[in-house]
């Protein structure tokens, strides 16, 4: 129990601080607008919400609970599998927490707007980004579990 407590704890934060700092490499640091000056105070314009530390810690204990079956990490296929699985995972609570906190809640913590979204809740980009950083969390999940 304390095991879950922990992986839920350290992987809602997680997903609080890459949120932030996707935001910063996303909104800010190319902008045109801001001086170099305003770019190294390294402040993002968006701040992520305190709500992405339930979603994040939500989303990690799936996975966590997920990367506690016995695989044979050595073999290519099950881990494209094990990707395959994530991402759909990670896009599918990210649409069902989109739906509830963005649209019933209207809570607006999250807005994708680009050509290949649903309801600008997901979309493509992201998603193809979930399945990489299922492997960073498979790493992470080894190391410290």
């Amino acid at each position: 129990m304390k095991q879950l407590l922990l992986a839920g704890a350290l992987y809602g934060l997680a997903y609080y601080v890459f949120e932030n700092v996707f935001n910063f490499i996303a909104y800010d640091l190319f902008d045109k607008k801001k001086t170099w000056k305003e770019k190294l105070r390294l402040k993002s314009s968006i701040t992520a919400s305190f709500w992405m530390i339930p979603v994040g810690s939500s989303i990690g204990l799936i996975m966590h609970l997920f990367f506690m079956i016995p695989f044979n990490y050595t073999n290519i296929f099950i881990l494209l599998l094990v990707g395959i699985i994530g991402c759909v995972v990670i896009t599918g609570h990210e649409l069902g927490a989109g739906i509830l906190l963005n649209i019933k809640l209207k809570l607006n913590l999250w807005h994708y707007d680009t050509k290949l979204n649903y309801k600008n809740q997901i979309d493509i980009f992201h998603s193809i980004g979930w399945f990489f950083i299922t492997y960073l969390l498979l790493f992470i999940d080894k190391i410290l579990f």
